[in-house]
């Protein structure tokens, strides 16, 4: 869904990942990340933000929490990150990353409250008087008070499927009165998700939800009933340069850029003048032809709100250099939610050879696949270099698949932004 603008806007990262694994320095299913986009798509992005005054968070998930992206991010003014899970947490806590905010897709499990409490995140945010009482307990221990948010709801809300959660308007009293017993908690702000959408990947409208309606009276409610200062109001949801303005305009003092940092939201698609660029292509290679169909190895096809009658068509260049590639687009074809990805099934099949390379553009979710992920830096410059292959456990990992240490990870990666 994206080869249109990678095409038209970083052709150079099509062509070089073409030429990385034909010479075999990259494998199939792979993603490569283009440093130098993502820290020039971070810092239009915080600029930004910091002109309305928008501190920002940046939703890492996406890009398998790769330690070299987010870092180059925070070099580039993003203040901080949201870990979308405790695993996310821990995985971005290895690499000394400053943790903003968790909690507000999925609750911090009871026996890891300590853990979390040891990150100094910002904010947890919460959503049940459980995790809010074991949240409490493990501050005791510690002798402190975390600030925290109350993801809120109403009955018309807003949810992806699977994701529902959060406390119900006509139940916010009840709730923040029960809270407000607890002595090492502070209620600091409210939350919902979505807060930006569009309608749907046909057309390229973007519309505020309900959740902002929600948000907006809980507030009011924290102010005026409980006397509360409310100074945290975090709105996710397709964050980018173009949705900054309109944030502000509702009321955020939060906002969690992920897609808009790799230009891959819903706008990339459709603004031709949008300011971020693509910087990021997976990578795979053509295993075999069978019945009219070419096989391309999987394992990171996982496409993000994309695919089906519903969705953006997925397509792949194949070939076995740019030149060749950029003419030869092929369509893929999504297999069924119960299938395994070992496989992308692309057609038609001229002049498609096994050992191809063949580029997708479509948008990810890194964490939740098979997939490795490369980071090339110096692109824009005419001097790429691979620095680094990750696996899917984000660890880097040498030529032998050995894992290489944090320490040492972190210290190539300083390294690196020396040079931006």
């Amino acid at each position: 869904m994206f080869l249109k603008n990678l095409m038209k806007k970083n052709s150079e990262l099509l062509e070089l990942a073409i030429s990385w694994h034909q010479a075999g320095l990259i494998l199939p299913n792979t993603w490569l990340l283009d440093l130098d986009t993502i820290y020039e798509n971070a810092k239009i992005i915080s600029l930004d933000a910091k002109k309305k005054n928008l501190q920002t968070y940046f939703m890492t998930k996406q890009i398998g929490r790769n330690p070299f992206a987010v870092k180059t991010a925070l070099h580039a003014g993003i203040d901080k990150t949201v870990a979308v899970d405790i695993t996310g947490a821990k995985l971005l806590h290895r690499y000394k990353i400053p943790i903003g905010h968790i909690g507000h897709l999925s609750q911090v499990p009871k026996h890891l409250n300590k853990v979390v409490l040891e990150m100094k995140p910002d904010v947890v945010t919460l959503y049940s008087l459980a995790s809010a009482e074991a949240l409490n307990s493990a501050a005791k221990e510690k002798d402190m008070i975390q600030n925290v948010l109350i993801k809120v709801a109403d009955h018309d809300g807003l949810f992806l499927p699977g994701q529902e959660s959060g406390i119900m308007i006509h139940e916010l009293h009840e709730f923040v009165k029960e809270i407000l017993k607890l002595q090492h908690l502070k209620i600091v702000g409210v939350t919902a998700f979505p807060c930006i959408t569009y309608n749907n990947w046909i057309t390229e409208d973007m519309t505020l939800t309900s959740n902002t309606k929600a948000i907006t009276r809980a507030v009011k409610i924290l102010e005026s009933d409980f006397h509360l200062k409310v100074s945290h109001i975090n709105m996710p949801g397709n964050t980018s340069s173009e949705t900054m303005k309109l944030f502000k305009e509702i009321g955020a003092t939060h906002v969690e850029p992920g897609h808009g940092i790799t230009g891959t939201t819903p706008e990339h698609i459709y603004n031709p003048d949008a300011k971020e660029n693509p910087a990021l292509v997976y990578v795979s290679e053509i295993s075999h032809l069978f019945n009219n169909k070419a096989y391309a190895f999987g394992g990171g096809l996982y496409v993000c709100m994309g695919g089906g009658p519903l969705g953006y068509p997925v397509k792949a260049l194949v070939g076995s250099e740019y030149q060749t590639a950029k003419h030869q687009k092929l369509s893929w074809e999504q297999l069924p939610l119960d299938n395994i990805d070992y496989y992308g099934m692309l057609t038609p099949i001229d002049n498609v050879k096994v050992g191809d390379t063949v580029l997708f553009g479509f948008r990810p979710q890194m964490f939740i696949t098979r997939a490795n992920i490369a980071v090339v830096g110096g692109l824009k410059k005419g001097s790429p270099k691979l620095l680094g292959t990750f696996d899917s456990a984000c660890n880097m990992v040498d030529e032998n698949h050995n894992v290489v240490a944090p320490e040492i990870v972190n210290q190539l990666i300083d390294q690196y932004l020396t040079t931006l």
